[in-house]
């Protein structure tokens, strides 16, 4: 297009979109007045697949213009997170008020395929796909067809994931709240690692000289406690990264059901920092930003930000000194 720097690839997303659409409501045709985001909804996913996977490899797959990248899935979760909760995906579109129908027709379907391929697995999501098409070409599915089918395809139920999803018009959030650590005790471990060598006021010289000899192995417990809130109404499976003073890191699992979870260690290594869903594979999350905490402060990413606001800041006070 004409004027349209190269970084901007607005044509590209566009003629992505509507070539997806060959296949969902051209061949695939569902009724949009009613339930549009069976085309609309999965052609974002297959356009935020195709955008990001061929045009997101050198920079931003949307925008790669002035050091800034942003990517097609990264632009569709802004959109979403805004109006997670105008309105359930399954209504007619022309009930939809106040931009419900741009996010939940289109933004939202397409984060939750794209949910539901990390948590199932790349392979598993070309299969149901592919089953989708194949049953439903030249006719006219539904919701329920939709639902269906991939219940088939997994060979479980996820009616459960799609009364909330699809049906529903609350939001996922998933926030690691805080992390308490504090020393247990002082006991010498012993060579072996045996907490119950202590020194002995009657023992004999040689006795004694042998336990302080072990005191000098002597190393702290540490009771680690990380705690992770389900802050929003939705619930589904997350991960959970643990990271330890010690270099080591522990990946944890958790059906997300509760309104919270603690996790509990207690060793010689301490707990530094916690990372709720740290692959970033529920693109569902409304807010990445509570996602993870740490003991230690950490000031290199206000100085990134704070510097390239500042570059920013200056390059537009230079144009308008030039017109000025």
């Amino acid at each position: 297009f004409w004027l349209i720097p190269e970084g901007l690839k607005l044509p590209e997303e566009v003629t992505v979109h509507e070539c997806g659409h060959n296949y969902f409501y051209g061949l695939v045709a569902n009724n949009e007045f009613e339930e549009a985001w069976l085309d609309e909804g999965i052609t974002t996913y297959v356009e935020i697949k195709m955008m990001d996977e061929f045009y997101g490899r050198d920079g931003g797959s949307i925008l790669s213009l002035f050091g800034i990248d942003i990517w097609d899935s990264q632009l569709n979760w802004s959109t979403f997170r805004r109006n997670a909760k105008r309105d359930a995906i399954f209504k007619n579109s022309w009930e939809y008020e106040r931009g419900g129908y741009g996010t939940l027709s289109y933004n939202k379907p397409g984060l939750m395929m794209l949910t539901l391929e990390n948590h199932l697995g790349r392979e598993k999501m070309k299969e149901f796909t592919r089953e989708y098409f194949k049953r439903y070409k030249f006719k006219h599915p539904t919701t329920r067809d939709f639902i269906e089918t991939f219940n088939d395809v997994t060979g479980e139920d996820y009616n459960w994931f799609f009364d909330q999803v699809i049906y529903g018009s609350d939001a996922l959030d998933y926030a690691v709240d805080r992390i308490v650590v504090k020393r247990k005790s002082n006991r010498s471990l012993g060579i072996f690692g045996d907490p119950s060598i202590e020194a002995d006021s009657t023992a004999d010289t040689t006795a004694a000289q042998d336990t302080a000899q072990k005191q000098d192995t002597i190393q702290s417990v540490y009771t680690s406690k990380v705690y992770v809130d389900r802050a929003g109404e939705v619930w589904f499976p997350v991960e959970i990264l643990v990271k330890f003073s010690d270099g080591t890191q522990v990946l944890e699992n958790w059906d997300g059901k509760d309104r919270y979870k603690v996790l509990k260690y207690e060793q010689t290594a301490r707990v530094i920092s916690a990372q709720v869903d740290p692959e970033r594979k529920i693109w569902l999350d409304v807010d990445f930003l509570n996602n993870g905490k740490t003991v230690k402060k950490y000031s290199a990413p206000v100085w990134k930000y704070a510097t390239r606001w500042l570059f920013w800041a200056q390059n537009i006070l230079h144009l308008f000194s030039i017109f000025s």
